[in-house]
């Protein structure tokens, strides 16, 4: 319905009085044409019936002249019907008896063709627009000779079209009324409800920022809303969440800033309150260079996330092999595990369709994780394992002290640390996880860890190389 009507319940309100007006114009014509029939249905049995009166009074006659010659053998019949005419012509045309004037047009009795062996029924209107509903039926005298007549009756029926058009007029109007009651009645139950929906618009008037806690009462809704007050409390708490969630990122993420921004200046200060030797420049740059490179490696984790969460990151895809690149960060890494006596061991095997590099980066942030937090002298595993399914797992497993239950569920959060043993002083940007989860989600896989007190697994699943081929292929 496009008639500019913003209204929703005004909406429904006129579609309901529409739909209303059809349905009684429809139950209106059905009774306006039952009434008609049943009024033409009466006046053909009427005539129908004098024409066996008039037809029995002229087998009394002895011969179709009498009725020529004395009118009131037929003309008695009529007593009391005022509104019926009569006339009755002979063989040859001639009108043998007449009640009336004017007669019934021959162009009107032309359409009933002889011998009219049944009464046939026709209109005739004449002068004033009066209507009449006419029977013309043959007479078949059995003397001898035969005698035969044309029997004309003729119902004024223009009564009956006053009533009709009265009757019609009534319908009408009160279809009209009824529609405009409807339509009330349709914009009031409409109001009424609506009203479900006007409390979750209301509710989510007053969400801000600042209140993201209004919940709807599921059980205060009707049954069809119910999904929806569900899935507006399900939105709220997502929110509410997502906005915590960027709340702590942006404190968190300002604090990786400022720390190494405040260590920068603070020395360029002192270096420049008063005039220093070379060798001192020399050594305030060179620890103002490990300032900009950490500073420098945030800001690059930070655009490799924001483009990974707008997919806005190209995969150059080739077969990788899982073992051979464990194996060369194992190499990479081995120097400052044997400093702490850590070994290092590597099992199984795996192919996947992938990027290198990016692989390789997911691969070496769960070692570097599992190095830095696992206890001197203990062993860390890494486990490749292929499965039934078409996907490849890493897992890399070190014994330390483990991650509470409830900071496994944010663990891949960014700059997210679960207690003391993973705070900033131990090295890293805090994004590690991060940005290993968006890889494995950026190949189609996922990252999930499992730990208990003294052993903690961090999960790399991949789709195997001949699953992501056939994937493509299908694609």
């Amino acid at each position: 319905m496009r008639f500019g009507i913003k209204s929703l319940a005004t909406r429904l309100g006129l579609m309901f009085a529409l739909g209303s007006a059809v349905l009684f114009a429809a139950m209106g014509q059905y009774v306006y044409s039952a009434l008609q029939r049943e009024i033409a249905d009466q006046d053909q049995d009427h005539l129908n019936g004098m024409v066996e009166l008039v037809i029995y009074t002229l087998d009394q006659l002895p011969s179709l002249d009498a009725l020529a010659r004395e009118p009131a053998l037929v003309s008695h019949l009529l007593i009391g019907h005022g509104d019926l005419k009569l006339w009755v012509y002979d063989d040859r045309g001639r009108a043998l008896f007449s009640s009336s004037d004017p007669e019934v047009p021959r162009s009107v009795l032309a359409d009933l063709a002889p011998p009219y062996r049944h009464p046939s029924v026709a209109r005739w209107w004449h002068a004033e627009k009066a209507s009449h509903r006419v029977v013309v039926a043959g007479y078949h005298g059995d003397g001898s000779p035969p005698q035969r007549a044309t029997i004309v009756l003729a119902l004024d029926v223009s009564h009956e079209a006053v009533v009709l058009r009265s009757f019609r007029a009534s319908v009408f109007g009160s279809i009209a009324g009824a529609s405009l009651i409807a339509a009330a009645l349709g914009f009031l139950i409409a109001r009424r409800g609506l009203r479900p929906i006007l409390r979750i618009a209301d509710a989510a008037s007053r969400i801000t920022v600042h209140q993201l806690d209004e919940r709807l009462d599921p059980a205060r809704a009707p049954e069809e809303l119910a999904t929806l007050v569900t899935a507006f409390n399900t939105m709220l708490a997502r929110l509410q969440d997502s906005f915590g969630r960027l709340s702590e990122f942006s404190a968190d993420l300002a604090h990786e800033l400022r720390t190494p921004l405040t260590n920068l200046l603070g020395r360029i200060q002192v270096v420049l309150s008063h005039k220093r030797s070379e060798r001192e420049y020399r050594e305030a740059l060179e620890a103002s260079v490990e300032d900009v490179q950490q500073l420098s490696a945030l800001v690059t984790d930070m655009l490799f996330l924001a483009q990974a969460d707008n997919a806005q990151t190209a995969l150059e895809r080739q077969t990788v092999d899982l073992r051979a690149e464990a194996d060369n960060l194992v190499e990479y890494f081995g120097t400052a595990a044997e400093e702490r006596g850590i070994s290092i061991a590597v099992e199984g095997y795996g192919e996947v369709q992938g990027d290198r590099q990016k692989l390789r980066r997911a691969l070496a942030n769960l070692l570097s994780n599992a190095i830095r937090h696992s206890p001197d002298v203990e062993p860390i595993a890494v486990t490749i394992t292929s499965d039934a399914g078409g996907s490849v797992t890493v897992a890399v497993t070190d014994r330390g002290q483990g991650i509470p239950a409830e900071h496994q569920v944010r663990i891949f959060d960014r700059f997210y640390r679960a207690d003391a043993s993973r705070a900033r002083h131990s090295g890293g940007t805090g994004l590690g996880l991060a940005i290993a989860r968006s890889i494995a989600q950026l190949h189609g896989g996922q990252m999930s860890v499992s730990s208990v007190p003294g052993s903690t697994t961090f999960e790399l699943t991949l789709p195997s190389s001949h699953a992501a081929t056939v994937a493509t292929k299908s694609a």
